[in-house]
């Protein structure tokens, strides 16, 4: 009996957890999706990443705590014509100017788990360049070749800051 309700509990909290966006903890700068930009920051990327266009991605978030140090994105995304939630906890090595996934969530879980594999993929570990109060987080799109034409094979995710909390 005291491990069906152990289990139960479990269950419950790994359930409640799975229903709210991940949150960074000390959220201090904050920062809003501009455009899709090409290796020198500035440019256009001409398409949108192939990879991201499969499921219509919409990056609308990246904050930042103190250190610049942790990360949170989050964005939208379709997967058979359910709209799904997307948050992601990165880690930025500002030494290395590299950036690494640490921690994922889509939601709802069970209709958008593909699309959660595809952004997870995308975000597992890139590079990233600072740009005086706006920063790109570069990725090797399929496409990124076609969509930029400047020998990087990378689409850089662009963000304006917006801000401090």
């Amino acid at each position: 009996m005291k491990n069906f309700i152990l289990l139960a509990l479990l269950t419950m909290t790994s359930a409640f957890a799975q229903t709210a966006d991940l949150e960074l903890e000390n959220e201090r700068w904050l920062a809003r999706w501009t455009a899709y930009v090409c290796d020198d920051g500035n440019t256009l990327a001409s398409e949108t990443p192939a990879e991201l266009a499969d499921y219509n991605a919409q990056f609308y978030h990246l904050g930042a705590d103190y250190t610049l140090d942790n990360i949170i994105m989050k964005a939208t995304f379709e997967e058979n014509g359910v709209e799904c939630s997307y948050s992601a906890l990165l880690f930025a090595d500002n030494d290395a100017w590299t950036i690494e996934l640490t921690e994922s969530r889509a939601l709802p879980v069970a209709e958008c788990a593909a699309g959660k594999a595809a952004l997870d993929q995308v975000l597992k570990f890139n590079t990233y360049k600072y740009l005086h109060g706006r920063a790109a987080i570069y990725f090797g799109f399929s496409n990124a070749d076609v969509a930029c034409n400047d020998g990087s094979g990378k689409i850089g995710i662009h963000f304006q800051t917006i801000g401090r909390r």
